[in-house]
């Protein structure tokens, strides 16, 4: 499976965890940006349901993009003004690309 630049049309961005102080010495987890790449979108799956008055909805999405060192399931990617949990990272080639399986997370 080669990657095909034009169909690179989205981009996506990687964020890493970091441990950062509160005002009391309190330990915050937040994320900071890690990497901004091009991606190609492909929608998988999905699920709507209700629990106390309140409808979740789930979809998992596929990105292609190119490979690069660093990249971990520890992250999350930001598409579409929404946070994705990184389930699986296989390597396209030989460091050609990067195939990731997310699924959105309900904040």
């Amino acid at each position: 499976m080669a990657i095909i630049a034009g169909n690179l049309r989205y981009k996506i961005t990687f964020q890493q965890s970091v441990n950062t102080r509160g005002g009391y010495g309190n330990e915050k987890q937040g994320f900071s940006d890690f990497m901004t790449l091009r991606a190609s979108v492909k929608y998988l799956n999905g699920s709507k349901g209700i629990d106390n008055n309140e409808i979740f909805t789930s979809y998992g999405i596929e990105f292609t993009t190119y490979y690069r060192n660093g990249i971990d399931a520890k992250m999350i990617i930001l598409f579409d003004n929404k946070k994705f949990r990184i389930n699986n990272i296989s390597e396209i080639g030989y460091k050609e690309g990067l195939l990731i399986s997310t699924e959105l997370i309900n904040e």
